[in-house]
């Protein structure tokens, strides 16, 4: 069964219990010789064991079509959500990065429509929400792309990418929700 995982961070790159269950999850599910997963997090440092898995970086994946106009017209944009200087999720000294800072656009239109990768910080910044945002379109471009069977997303963070998933493949989506206490 091939397993197609979205989490937000993955050990040594830990902000808390998250990764920590998704490596758990991925070393428990490793004895299963039937499975293949492959997990998608925001950015990959290279320094993760990828042992059982397959790991993807959100910022390696190029977003093409619809998706790409989606992203560059900014109505995936979610200013009324942006986090507060004293939230749990905000790095002191970490400022909100736009969508034009933050996308690389790739190709040329002698050679086709443009495609581009936004730069993920992976980071819990003043733009988590609206990385989670844009994360959710890279969910729907690996649906797109790739044969899988199942879908699992980790925690609130995710639930966009694995809901357009979903969308686009019509395949089972399982949820793991991680906390349930009010920021």
């Amino acid at each position: 069964m091939k397993v197609l995982m979205f989490g937000w961070e993955y050990p040594p790159h830990i902000s808390g219990g998250l990764g920590t269950a998704c490596q758990g999850l991925v070393r428990g599910f490793g004895s299963d010789e039937d499975l293949d997963i492959t997990l998608v997090v925001p950015r990959v440092y290279g320094d993760e064991d990828d042992s059982g898995l397959r790991l993807v970086s959100a910022s390696d994946i190029e977003i093409t079509g619809e998706r790409l106009k989606v992203l560059l017209s900014g109505k995936v944009r979610t200013s009324q959500r942006k986090l507060s200087h004293y939230s749990a999720y905000s790095i002191p000294g970490k400022s909100e990065n736009t969508i034009s800072a933050r996308f690389i656009r790739s190709g040329s239109s002698r050679q086709g429509p443009y495609t581009g990768k936004v730069a993920f910080s992976g980071q819990y910044t003043d733009s988590l929400f609206d990385e989670v945002d844009w994360y959710g379109l890279v969910g729907s471009e690996m649906a797109s792309r790739q044969s899988f069977d199942v879908i699992h997303a980790h925690d609130w963070l995710t639930f966009p990418a694995g809901i357009e998933a979903r969308k686009v493949s019509g395949k089972p989506l399982v949820v793991h929700v991680h906390a349930t206490e009010f920021d």
